[in-house]
């Protein structure tokens, strides 16, 4: 009797835990990322992600059933967001600090949000900085809307490795060597 009781108790251990991994759970609550609209609004953020100090543009296109914007009500993290509509269309813009910000529209029969995150620039506008190609070839960077742009090198005037003639005095000649990134000749070499 007791060998069929501890066996019963196994294969019910066993079924609860089948049941258990095989039953479908209940998906955690969305509050980050962007988030599931109504089919009555579609809301953008551009850019996104963005960076501290730039200006961020919301624009929500609203379908004919989502209310006039007496109705609606367009949120930064809880705060109340200045906006305008225009035929159908809500734009406002902000600027806002680093860290994630949540942008929620609501109105009577529409609804939509979504996640921004906002990161400190890695420039200010404006600068420069020297920078490197993949040779090694040695540019200038400049900062625009707080990012760094591709590395421009210095316009190209020869051929690397290419060799030209050239006086070491009044009456010898050398040559000089076009350097690797093809940006400018080096010294006038006396003859090998």
């Amino acid at each position: 009797m007791e060998d069929s009781y501890k066996w019963t108790l196994l294969a019910l251990a066993v079924l609860a835990a089948v049941l258990f991994l095989a039953w479908p759970h209940p998906a955690p609550p969305a509050d980050e990322g962007p988030l599931v609209q109504s089919p009555a609004v579609s809301l953008t953020l551009t850019p996104s992600p963005a960076y501290e100090g730039q200006g961020v543009r919301v624009q929500a296109v609203l379908a004919p059933e989502c209310p006039d914007a007496s109705g609606l009500h367009l949120s930064l993290d809880g705060r109340p967001l200045a906006f305008r509509v225009s035929d159908g269309r809500l734009e406002a813009s902000f600027v806002p600090a680093s860290g994630t910000h949540r942008v929620q529209l609501s109105g009577r029969s529409c609804a939509a949000a979504a996640v921004l995150q906002v990161t400190a620039a890695p420039c200010a506008g404006g600068t420069n900085r020297t920078c490197a190609d993949s040779r090694g070839c040695a540019g200038q960077s400049v900062c625009t809307g707080g990012v760094w742009s591709v590395c421009r090198l210095p316009e190209r005037i020869c051929d690397p490795g290419a060799r030209i003639p050239c006086s070491t005095d009044s009456c010898h000649w050398g040559f000089s060597i076009c350097n690797s990134c093809g940006t400018a000749w080096g010294e006038c070499l006396p003859p090998a």
